[in-house]
């Protein structure tokens, strides 16, 4: 298991660096990135990467092979388990904070989503939106986005 920063090289032109990375085939394993599909990607969604998660990325995961993604939003709390199926997904389940999550690709990995979302709110705080950089990966659009 890998956390980001950590390069993912998922074919010649296409590099990723998901948050967590599960790869089961040493090989795939270099000095300086994992080179080739990894067995379970998980990305956590911010407002201002959701949409390039939900998107982009699966699609290059799905074209490269990973076996199973997890998209987890923080708040409201959701964690969302999708199972390669031909050359896409299908979703297997949705989690909320009160269930254990089931990976399918690895039978005998759970977690227990209560620990994984529990951070402090207090009454009546918001969840701030978290602004990360453009991924280097990703080219900019004529207007700047």
């Amino acid at each position: 298991m890998f956390v980001a920063p950590v390069d993912v090289r998922l074919s010649e032109e296409d590099v990723v660096q998901p948050d967590l990375v599960v790869v089961c085939e040493k090989e795939k394993i270099r000095p300086t990135h994992i080179d080739g599909a990894p067995t379970l990607v998980i990305e956590v969604l911010s407002p201002s990467t959701a949409l390039l998660d939900r998107t982009r990325k699966v699609l290059l995961y799905a074209a490269a092979g990973v076996k199973e993604v997890w998209l987890v939003t923080p708040y409201p709390w959701l964690a969302e388990v999708f199972v390669l199926d031909g050359d896409s997904y299908k979703l297997r389940g949705a989690y909320s904070r009160e269930e254990t999550l089931q990976c399918v690709t690895l039978p005998r990995v759970t977690v227990e989503l209560g620990p994984v979302f529990d951070f402090p709110l207090e009454p009546g705080e918001a969840v701030e939106m978290v602004k990360e950089g453009r991924p280097p990966y990703v080219k900019e659009s004529k207007d700047g986005e």
